[in-house]
């Protein structure tokens, strides 16, 4: 086997299991590993499929669930 593909080969088999990312990349990649086995007091359970989001993105997110909450209350029957 050529050098070159020895060192590409070595570097796949070792690296695959390696976790590489930012602090905030790892951590979320750490909860989805897991979340779906976890339940709360009153039995809530997550899926993989969560969004984290910091301070910044706070205010437009919930000026964003009042509008819907009051579309949905515009149209309620």
């Amino acid at each position: 086997m050529e050098q070159r593909q020895l060192r590409s080969r070595i570097c796949r088999e070792v690296t695959k299991e390696l976790w590489v990312g930012t602090f905030h990349a790892l951590f979320a990649r750490m909860l989805r590993y897991d979340i779906d086995r976890f339940k709360d007091k009153e039995g809530l359970t997550w899926t993989k499929q969560v969004s984290i989001y910091d301070e910044a993105d706070a205010p437009p997110l919930h000026q964003c669930s009042k509008r819907s909450a009051r579309s949905r209350n515009r149209f309620a029957m």
